[in-house]
């Protein structure tokens, strides 16, 4: 009989809040067990749970640190459409501050287009070529 999918007692079964990183990598690398639906189904409610009781003006530090994880995690696993769903259901209810630092780390989408999540927001720039073309005449 093959033990491929036997319990361990140090097996990680489920994403622990406490600890999320640690035991989310602990679940998609077992083993002795398929893990990784669960595990990236996991660390996404944590994300949003995280997300849904932030303070005004939170850094959301561990919260991108575990959008980082989930990405690589569903790259490495080939689960590229998990994470382009999560970003694409949660996109429009993030916080600013969160989706500055998504923008910023590049977090943005693995098989759909990025083209409106890193698009400019600001309609100065044109303005400013604009003027920068008038300098460059003189």
């Amino acid at each position: 009989m093959g033990k491929k999918f036997q319990f361990d007692e140090e097996d990680v079964v489920h994403v622990d809040p406490r600890d999320p990183i640690s035991s989310f990598r602990k679940m998609v690398s077992n083993n002795h067990m398929d893990l990784v639906s669960r595990a990236l189904s996991e660390i996404m409610e944590y994300i949003e749970t995280r997300i849904k009781l932030a303070m005004a003006g939170e850094k959301f530090d561990q919260v991108v640190l575990c959008l980082t994880e989930l990405r690589v995690a569903c790259t490495t696993q080939r689960e590229e459409e998990a994470w382009d769903n999560w970003l694409a259901r949660n996109i429009g209810t993030l916080p600013a501050e969160l989706l500055l630092q998504i923008k910023d780390k590049g977090l943005g989408y693995l098989k759909r287009s990025n083209s409106e999540l890193f698009r400019p927001e600001s309609k100065q720039l044109t303005v400013l070529k604009q003027e920068l073309e008038l300098d460059d005449l003189d």
